[in-house]
């Protein structure tokens, strides 16, 4: 017999199997955090680069190090293919959060309620209706805005979703929350995000977004609306993530195909100036979906 949820792990949205999770640049990432921690204040790390350069692989080995950590962090991925839902990245964000509060003892479940009921006041219905976990949470009952286009619903789910950031946030224990692939956020996503960073010092929460290069981006306007963002935060940092290096590949390929023994470096090296050994030996795996982001 088990509680059901109890024992259930945070979804992340990567999946760590397939992406190489020892980057060396997750360092820069885990030392921004340190430092929301340390100063209390909003922070955005942008990783930018062009697509497959590892954007994918820097953001699961952050993740692997911040899980180490007692706080609360979630990632979740932009969608192209999805339907364009205004406010997506970050209320699928918010949903992890809450389903990972479920998952407790009836006891936390019970604190988090009465927290949650405090910071939110009246906006704890405009939370159970865009967020439908929040209603087992609260045993709150949705409420429905009447405009949902209003300047003034606008506004409102704004002051609610940041006021949802600061109840996830624990003295000592920042918020984080990954987006990847957030060129493909709704622009009423992007804009609720720059309010939430645009907030001084009132709410810890480390917002790591990785998106592609200028160069690469779908359109001019997602360009400013990327550069809005980056704006809107008080500390960002700029990571821009560099070339594994043939050590890191065959570490990663040998915990893959579970090789006993020394990588052999040699053979690597080798194969890494022959594109054609690259792909006849990638094509003998095939059927294995490998990815390094």
């Amino acid at each position: 017999m088990f509680i059901p949820g109890l024992q259930d792990t945070q979804q992340t949205g990567l999946s760590s199997d397939r992406l190489f999770t020892e980057h060396p640049q997750a360092v820069d990432v885990l030392a921004a955090f340190e430092e929301t921690k340390r100063t209390g204040s909003p922070a955005l790390v942008v990783i930018t680069g062009a697509p497959g350069t590892g954007k994918s692989s820097l953001i699961a080995s952050s993740l692997k190090l911040l899980q180490q950590e007692k706080l609360l962090v979630t990632m979740v991925k932009a969608d192209r293919h999805a339907p364009v839902l205004p406010y997506a990245v970050l209320i699928t964000a918010f949903r992890s959060l809450v389903l990972t509060l479920l998952g407790l003892p009836a006891s936390d479940v019970a604190r988090w309620r009465a927290h949650f009921g405090r910071l939110l006041g009246d906006y704890a219905g405009l939370a159970a209706h865009f967020i439908p976990e929040m209603a087992a949470l609260m045993e709150q009952k949705a409420r429905i805005p009447p405009d949902v286009h209003s300047p003034d619903a606008r506004k409102q789910f704004h002051n609610m979703a940041c006021n949802m950031a600061r109840a996830f946030v624990m003295p000592g224990r920042p918020l984080v929350i990954f987006i990847d692939d957030i060129h493909w956020a709704d622009q009423a996503g992007l804009e609720l995000l720059q309010h939430l960073l645009s907030q001084g010092e009132e709410i810890p929460v480390m917002l790591v977004v990785a998106h592609r290069d200028v160069a690469s981006l779908p359109d001019a306007l997602t360009g400013t609306q990327l550069e809005k963002l980056h704006q809107s935060a008080s500390r960002t940092v700029m990571i821009t993530p560099v070339s594994l290096s043939v050590k890191n590949i065959a570490c990663w390929l040998s915990g893959i195909f579970h090789v006993k023994g020394p990588p052999r470096w040699t053979w690597l090296s080798l194969s890494m100036k022959r594109p054609a050994v690259i792909r006849c030996s990638l094509r003998s795996f095939s059927g294995r979906r490998f990815r390094t982001g």
